[in-house]
């Protein structure tokens, strides 16, 4: 019977499906394949050691539930994923973005086209989707490059990491997410790539994006040399508390009339709010005004975040 597998590892797949799934002892396992049942005890250990076997714990408790269903009634929102806070904060961004990459992977379908941007919790999502094939699917970044130092971040490299691992078209911007002037980013809006690009975005089934604080000394944009000091200031003293897309929005989400704003190569906010599903990525105490102004501006409909963040959101809405 042993011999109706292809190779060692389908049987290894087999043999721990009986065990933990079908729940087989391991003398029933045995006589089905007409082995002893210490080989059967050696091949189940072997299925661990070659990663075959992999355990999760649901650690969601009745405060993370209670939270999802406050956000999503509060706000209307399509899917909320609220995961325990841990004590270090790579943890927390490791946890949320597991939970979004466990999300895509649901929903993922023939002809499915997914928009991009960036950041650390996209970084994790990205990082953490398994290796698929999704036959005629495309990704698309949804704004220019950020340049970051930190290039596994950047929406260009995400893009491009989550097309491979989806064997799907991916389709970039070839422009920094700020440039100079007005006159510039109009010009290149005309550019036929990056307007192809931007069409491509506007008609994406679901887009996920990372949520910027304004907080001078954590602004990303500042770090990227899109803005420098002085203009990091203005905009937070301008009543700035968070950044989609490189756009800035104040404590209601609504755009700020400042410079900046008017220099972003990116999908525009109100072609964003007509994709059908916009999922935020972001967690942290940090990112709670930022997250409340992209929720009350409609920028997401979506969002994974932690409980820290969602507590504190609710909090302020109360």
């Amino acid at each position: 019977m042993v011999q109706k597998f292809f190779n060692k590892r389908d049987f290894l797949v087999e043999i721990a499906k009986l065990y933990y799934i079908d729940r087989l002892n391991q003398k029933q396992i045995a006589e089905k394949f007409k082995v002893s049942r210490s080989n059967i005890s050696k091949l189940i250990k072997k299925c661990w050691q070659e990663n075959i076997i992999d355990i999760r714990i649901d650690r969601q408790n009745s405060q993370t539930l209670l939270l999802e269903s406050q956000l999503r009634k509060k706000f209307n929102l399509n899917i909320t994923k609220v995961v325990p806070t841990e004590n270090n904060y790579q943890k927390i961004l490791s946890t949320v973005g597991r939970e979004a990459a466990k999300y895509l992977e649901s929903i993922l379908r023939n002809d499915i086209s997914i928009g991009i941007s960036w950041g650390t919790s996209l970084y994790q999502m990205v990082d953490q989707v398994g290796e698929k094939n999704i036959p005629n699917s495309t990704v698309v970044e949804i704004h220019g490059g950020l340049a970051s130092r930190n290039m596994l971040i950047d929406g260009t490299d995400l893009g491009r990491t989550l097309s491979r691992k989806l064997n799907s078209a991916f389709y970039s911007i070839q422009a920094p997410l700020i440039v100079q002037s007005e006159k510039a980013r109009d010009i290149l809006y005309k550019e036929p790539n990056i307007l192809h690009s931007l069409l491509l975005a506007e008609k994406v089934d679901i887009a996920f994006l990372g949520i910027g604080t304004s907080k001078p000394e954590y602004s990303a944009l500042r770090r990227g040399g899109y803005v420098n000091d002085k203009e990091t200031k203005l905009l937070y003293e301008s009543g700035a508390v968070g950044m989609v897309c490189g756009y800035y929005y104040d404590k209601n989400g609504d755009l700020l009339p400042v410079d900046v704003n008017n220099r972003i190569i990116s999908l525009n906010l109100e072609k964003l709010k007509m994709i059908p599903i916009t999922v935020g990525v972001a967690a942290g105490e940090l990112k709670v005004d930022a997250i409340l102004g992209a929720l009350k501006g409609g920028y997401i409909n979506s969002l994974f975040t932690d409980e820290t963040a969602a507590t504190k959101i609710i909090e302020k809405i109360k």
